[in-house]
This record gives structure tokens, C-alpha cells and sequence, in this order.
């Protein structure tokens, strides 16, 4: 640590900040998931224990379908993070603030809005009937479960808020913070369940409480801590909403076009071929999706830096910092993606417990590719987000989607599951990484050329 800080003492004092909000994001964050790991791992054989296989399994089913709607924040926490960065690098407290109120008041709206369609869809359909629910018992709960699951996602939008707000602060290591405190409390709520006999409905409601109150507890912190981040009448701004909205607009498509890329190869995967076809197929998502979260890991904190640093002009340290980003991540990627291939079926029978169903070394590479292509181009889109240079990666994001699914639904047939992730790949070398690199170099001439007016 004294060597850290006399480095970083040798830095500019914004640059100083930076780096150090980073260096303590990636490091609270590394702990944190390691010991939610752990409690994770804890946490299942307790849930199945409470609700048993079939239970424990529509628990995993309601969950995942809430999530996913995680682009129906029509992109706001995203402008909310941004909006805060940028009001932070002009050391204007007020225009945080407003940023801050203004988002959340957007995402109490959005939360009543979704509540309201939730229910809507929720009632219209037998959904005991839809996920084969055979239990006596857990037939009549799994609507009212799907309900509770869809009201505590929807007002886990405003709550969940903050999390954008201490990014954009730079105070990344609060999220950890409150992750840890998450896992934590869920495997206590599933303790006290156990411990009170609960059934599955309110062992849902249970389950889903820590995330809220560990959202409300940084809430609390850092009013206590920032007193002009407290709210008032004052702040609350039609024009601040307006421009939070055009912000998050630029974000859906992308956050969308995720998602469905995300979910879409499982489902095609399951039509074409079967659903004993996907099992080597999530294998090798599990496991290159270790890889992907722990690139996340370490360039996440640079988005709300690259922001504050835009605004400021701080030009040099934001390609600096760009360049360190994308060479060492990425470089990273391609080293474990490469390990991964080496070891190929005798980790995948070591973390399986099984010899049968295992990835075949062409499925293995195939997931190693878009892996590392990925890898190459999360850093780069990560700088275009935080200096808010959204328009390009809407428009090739959304031909990406298109032209990713039509591959992906031609090629299954004859190439399952390796053809579906070649087609990603293609896809995403042919379109994505292109427009990205064009977008990031468009970016620095226009900084370049801004650096030359103001030395003149």
C-alpha cells in the first residue's frame, strides 16, 4: 500500500482519484464474489433441502424468467451512472443530486408501470400448466410465486439505483459491499425458512427481501456520508428527466440485443436437436462465462472514470488508460480461453462429475473464439459507454442481433451447437468489432483535434 500511494501521488489529483477508486473497486469486487461463491454454493443444497428438486427448480425457473426483463429500465440506470460521472467531473454536487432524484423518480415510475403489465400477464396464464409443474402442493403457489417474483424485480429497479449512483461516484467498492451483504442475508433468509417450515410462496418473498434492504442500507450510507446527495422539491427537473430518457433510450437496444443473444442459442439449440443437446453447450457458457466475468471485473470501474475524465478534458489519461484496458484484458481472455482448450475434457469431467454429455474439443474452441473476439471488444464498447458515444453501437448492435439469429436458425440444423457459436463469432467479428474500433478511433481524432484548438 505505500508503494501504491506513492504512485499514485505522482498523478494528477483527478487522475490520483481515479485510479484508486479502480484499483479498490477490483479488489472489494474479487473478494466479494469469491466469498459469494462460496455462500452461493452454500445456498443450494439448503434451498433444495426447503423446497425439494421440483421446488428448488421452479425457483430457478420464476428467477430467470424475471430476469429476463433486465432491459425494462429502458436503459435509465445506465443514464442515471452516466449523468452522475459527468456532474461529478465538473465538481457540481447539485447537478448529481438532480441526476441521481431525477432517475429515480423515472424508475418508480417504471416499477408501477411494469407491476401493472406483470399482473396483467401473470393472471391470463396457468403457468403451473406452462413449467409442467407436477407437485400437488407447489401448483397453486407457482402463480402468486411468479407475482411476488415480478414485483420485487420491478421495485428492485429504483432500489437497485444506487448501485449506479456509487459507480458514478467511483465508489464502486460500496456495490461490493452490498453483493457480499446480499449473499450473505440470502443464505440467512433461506436459514430462517427452513427454521420456520415455510412454504414455497413465502419462502420466495423471503429469498428476495436481502438484495432490497442491502440497496436501502447504501441508500441510507451515503446520505449520511454526501449530505447535498439528500433529496429535495428543488431538484426535481422536467428537462433532467427528458435527458436521462434520450440517454437510456441509446442503451435498451444493446442491453436488449444482449440478452436475447444471451438466452436465443439455448432455446434454438433445444428446438432443433433436443434438450440433451444443450448440456454441453452450458457447460462451455458456465465456464467461458467465468472468463467474461472476470474481464467485467476489472474494466467495469472504467466506465464512470472514462466519463469523469471526458468531461474534465483529462484527454491523455483516458487513452492511457484505454489502451492498458484493452491490451491486458484482452490479452487475459485469450490466455485463459487458450487454458481452457489444454484442459479441455478433463475439466469439464472434474466440474461435471460426469463422463457423458461432455464438450467435444470443437465445441471447447469453437466457445474459446467468441470468448476472446468478445473479449477484445468488451473494453472498447466499455470507453464508448462512458463517454456516451451510444448512436454506432445501437445501429450495428441491432443489424448484429438480426443477422446473428437468422445464422444461428439456418446453420443449427446441419452444425448444432458449434455452428451456432461460429455464426455468434462471424457475426460478432464481422459487424460488432468493426464498428466499435471505427466508432473508438473516430472518438480519439476528435479528442486529438479538441486537445489541438485548446493549445491554440
Amino acid at each position: 500500500m505505500p508503494l501504491l500511494k506513492q504512485l499514485l501521488s505522482r498523478l494528477e489529483p483527478s487522475a490520483n482519484r481515479r485510479w484508486f477508486s479502480i484499483l479498490a473497486t477490483i479488489g472489494t469486487t474479487g473478494i466479494a464474489r469469491a466469498i459469494s461463491l462460496i455462500l452461493s454454493l452454500a445456498q443450494v443444497p439448503l434451498a433444495i433441502h426447503a423446497l425439494g428438486s421440483e421446488g428448488f427448480g421452479l425457483w430457478m425457473t420464476l428467477t430467470s424468467l424475471t430476469a429476463l426483463a433486465s432491459f425494462a429500465d429502458f436503459g435509465i440506470g445506465n443514464g442515471i451512472q452516466n449523468r452522475v460521472a459527468h456532474a461529478t467531473g465538473t465538481d457540481s454536487p447539485e447537478k448529481t443530486s438532480k441526476a441521481y432524484w431525477n432517475g429515480l423518480t423515472l424508475l418508480c415510475a417504471v416499477a408501477l408501470i411494469l407491476t401493472a403489465v406483470f399482473a396483467v400477464l401473470v393472471v391470463s396464464v396457468d403457468w403451473a400448466d406452462v413449467f409442467n409443474v407436477e407437485s400437488d402442493t407447489l401448483r397453486p403457489q407457482t402463480t402468486p410465486a411468479l407475482m411476488v417474483c415480478a414485483v420485487f424485480f420491478s421495485f428492485g429497479l429504483p432500489f437497485s439505483s444506487v448501485q449506479k449512483l456509487a459507480f458514478g461516484l467511483q465508489k464502486g467498492w460500496l456495490v461490493s459491499v452490498v453483493f457480499l451483504a446480499n449473499s450473505l442475508g440470502t443464505l440467512f433468509a433461506i436459514w430462517i425458512c427452513i427454521y420456520l417450515s415455510l412454504s414455497f410462496l413465502p419462502f420466495i418473498a423471503v429469498v428476495q427481501l436481502p438484495m432490497i434492504l442491502s440497496n436501502f442500507g447504501m441508500i441510507i450510507y451515503l446520505l449520511s456520508q454526501e449530505p447535498w446527495l439528500r433529496p429535495s422539491l428543488n431538484l426535481m427537473s422536467l428537462a433532467e428527466m427528458k435527458a436521462l430518457l434520450r440517454l437510456g433510450a441509446q442503451f435498451v437496444l444493446p442491453q436488449f440485443g444482449a440478452s436475447i443473444l444471451f438466452s436465443a442459442p439455448q432455446v434454438l439449440i433445444s428446438h432443433a436437436l433436443g434438450p440433451t443437446a444443450l448440456t454441453p453447450f452450458n457447460l462451455c457458457q458456465r465456464i467461458f462465462g467465468m472468463i467474461q466475468q472476470i474481464q467485467a471485473l476489472a474494466v467495469t470501474p472504467l466506465w464512470p472514470a472514462f466519463t469523469e475524465a471526458y468531461t474534465r478534458l483529462d484527454f491523455h489519461w483516458i487513452k492511457r488508460a484505454f489502451l492498458l484496458s484493452v491490451v491486458f484484458s484482452s490479452l487475459g481472455v485469450a490466455v485463459l480461453s487458450i487454458l481452457c482448450i489444454v484442459a479441455g475434457p478433463k475439466l469439464f469431467m472434474t466440474w461435471a462429475g460426469t463422463t457423458t454429455d461432455i464438450p467435444t474439443p470443437d465445441l471447447v474452441m469453437s466457445f474459446a473464439l467468441w470468448t476472446t473476439l468478445i473479449g477484445i471488444g468488451i473494453p472498447i464498447g466499455n470507453f464508448l459507454n462512458g463517454i456516451s458515444r451510444l448512436r454506432g453501437m445501437m445501429i450495428y448492435g441491432t443489424i448484429n442481433l438480426i443477422v446473428s439469429l437468422i445464422a444461428m436458425i439456418i446453420i443449427v440444423p446441419s452444425l448444432g451447437a458449434v455452428g451456432v457459436v461460429l455464426a455468434l463469432s462471424a457475426c460478432y467479428a464481422t459487424i460488432v468489432l468493426p464498428g466499435i474500433i471505427l466508432d473508438a478511433r473516430y472518438a480519439f481524432e476528435e479528442m486529438k483535434a479538441s486537445t489541438t484548438c485548446l493549445k491554440t
